[in-house]
C-alpha cells in the first residue's frame, strides 16, 4: 500500500488494519448472498458458488468483452498502462454506455407490471379523493346556506 491510498473501514475505527477490511467484506458479502438466496454450496463441498473472487472475475470478464481488457483492468484497481490513458469524462461514458447495461441485472417485467399496478391504483386514488371532495363541497354548500339545507331535510322527511 501506498501513503495514498485511500482505504475505509467504519468498524475498525480505533485500529484500523487494511488486512481486516478484506473479511469483513467477504462476511459482508456472504450476508447479502443469503438475503437475496445466492449462497449455494458447490457440490460435495464447503465452498460457495458465488464467491468475492468468482464475481471479481465476472465483472472482469464482462467489462473486458464489452470495454476492451485495458479498461477492465484500469476498473478493477490494477496498475495502469503507460499506454492507456483515457480521461474521467470518457472512462465514465464507457461505462455508462458498454458496461452498466451488462452489468446491471434487472427483471424488466417485473418492474413494468408493478408500474403499472402503482398507476392503477393511483387511478383509483384520485378518483376517490375527488369523490370526497365534491361531497365535501355540498356539504360545504348546505351549510353555508342553513335555510336551503332545513328545506331539503324537511323534504326527504316526506
Amino acid at each position: 500500500m501506498q501513503p495514498t491510498d485511500l482505504v475505509f473501514s467504519i468498524y475498525f475505527i480505533n485500529n484500523p488494519n487494511p488486512e481486516k477490511i478484506y473479511s469483513r467484506m467477504q462476511a459482508e458479502f456472504l450476508k447479502l448472498l443469503h438475503v437475496v438466496k445466492l449462497d449455494e454450496l458447490k457440490e460435495n463441498s464447503v465452498r460457495h458458488k458465488i464467491t468475492l473472487h468468482s464475481f471479481r472475475r465476472f465483472v472482469k470478464t464482462t467489462i473486458s468483452d464489452n470495454a476492451g481488457s485495458d479498461y477492465s483492468e484500469w476498473f478493477l484497481g490494477h496498475d495502469h498502462s503507460v499506454y492507456w490513458g483515457k480521461k474521467e469524462p470518457e472512462r465514465r461514458k464507457i461505462y455508462l454506455q458498454r458496461c452498466m447495461p451488462s452489468l446491471t441485472i434487472l427483471d424488466y417485467t417485473a418492474i413494468d407490471t408493478r408500474s403499472k399496478n402503482i398507476e392503477t391504483e393511483l387511478r383509483k386514488r384520485d378518483q376517490e379523493i375527488n369523490s370526497l371532495l365534491q361531497w365535501k363541497n355540498e356539504i360545504q354548500t348546505l351549510l353555508s346556506n342553513p335555510d336551503k339545507f332545513a328545506k331539503m331535510l324537511t323534504e326527504n322527511n316526506k
